[in-house]
């Protein structure tokens, strides 16, 4: 079982002045969280682009690509801006038709009625996806299309927006027109999840949220690939670079490079030479690695790291105040994590 893409190439054409574009709603939440939708054409970020009349260009958004993700695991999409991650994510929904090339879910050919129910998507723009007049209406819509009975449905908006980090004591009867924006993005992945789909894709969903959003959506999402596979595309990798299982980096339309997430993390220059800026906390190990301490292993997570550079000072018979002053600050929780970043700066640069 498995949603895959087989060699997809994907091309949209444009007019000499941007004429032919054309945009679609859809609130069939069934089908792709209520999100614009397009067949055939696709201009980025979810502008449909049809022929122009003269001048037209085509232009290719994706070529070759092959991939997949099997229920159990995420996938983690990264690139830079224009490489065709969001076009990819709507490909891999039915949303879009490849130009060539093939993908199936679970073995059978995706068309949008194969996808309905199956594979959920979640944009950038949680505002398109939210349309209803409370917030419980919002997230039960998917499933009462799904033939929920209604009341069963509210339960489940419910129990899926607890997940998210929304009380529905507070928030069910919300307008969801007056949520915040970091709220209406974890509303919108709460209308996905209420569908409890095979395939949950999910396009920077951490983007705009404080650090508790975050950290309900990174915890949502790990949940959710224990019996659903989850590809998540996010240009801030280190929310997602330690739990995916593997990595996909797209440059320019094309694949440059995929392989487990360790394997990511052992190489920093696979993001810098695709445009992509490594996590510092990666960048100080490798510069450390690259010193000569001998660092058992590289970690994202700032305590762990201050704590393993700690161990290989000591064992190379260097310990020094900063290093301790970086075992203290890791000691100290997560309010001093930006404290211990800084100490293993230190401690690379030789102060």
């Amino acid at each position: 079982m498995a949603l895959r893409l087989t060699d997809v190439s994907y091309t949209y054409s444009i007019g000499a002045a941007g004429s032919g574009i054309n945009v679609g709603t859809s609130t069939d939440k069934s089908t792709s969280a209520g999100t614009s939708r397009c067949r055939g054409t696709d201009k980025g970020k979810g502008t449909g682009v049809g022929k122009g009349t003269g001048g037209a260009q085509a232009v290719t958004a994706l070529q070759g690509v092959s991939l997949s993700v099997e229920p159990g695991e995420m996938v983690l999409i990264a690139g830079a801006t224009g490489s065709g991650k969001s076009t990819l994510l709507r490909l891999a929904a039915g949303l879009l038709e490849c130009g060539s090339g093939q993908i199936t879910l679970d073995g059978e050919a995706l068309t949008p009625g194969l996808a309905r129910g199956r594979v959920g998507l979640v944009f950038q723009d949680p505002e398109s996806q939210l349309f209803a007049e409370t917030l419980a209406e919002d997230v039960a819509f998917g499933p009462k299309n799904l033939g929920v009975a209604p009341d069963k449905a509210i339960a489940l908006a419910h129990d899926v927006l607890k997940r998210v980090g929304l009380d529905p004591k507070q928030y069910a009867g919300r307008s969801p027109f007056s949520l915040s924006g970091g709220e209406a993005r974890r509303a919108a992945i709460a209308g996905v999840l209420a569908l409890a789909p095979d395939y949950l894709l999910a396009d920077e969903p951490t983007v705009g949220l404080d650090s508790y959003g975050r950290a309900r959506v990174r915890r949502v999402l790990d949940e959710t690939r224990r019996s659903a596979g989850v590809l998540v595309v996010s240009h801030q990798l280190e929310e997602f670079l330690a739990k995916a299982d593997r990595v996909v980096i797209l440059a320019q339309g094309v694949i440059a490079w995929q392989g487990s997430s360790d394997e990511a993390l052992s190489d920093p220059q696979l993001f810098l030479g695709n445009g992509l800026v490594p996590p510092e906390i990666l960048e100080v190990q490798q510069l450390l690695i690259r010193r000569g301490l001998p660092l058992d292993g590289i970690s994202l997570d700032p305590g762990v790291a201050a704590t393993g550079v700690a161990a290989a000072l000591e064992s190379a018979g260097t310990r020094t105040d900063t290093n301790a002053d970086a075992s203290m600050n890791m000691d100290a929780g997560a309010g001093a994590n930006t404290d211990a970043i800084t100490d293993m700066i230190a401690i690379a640069d030789g102060r």
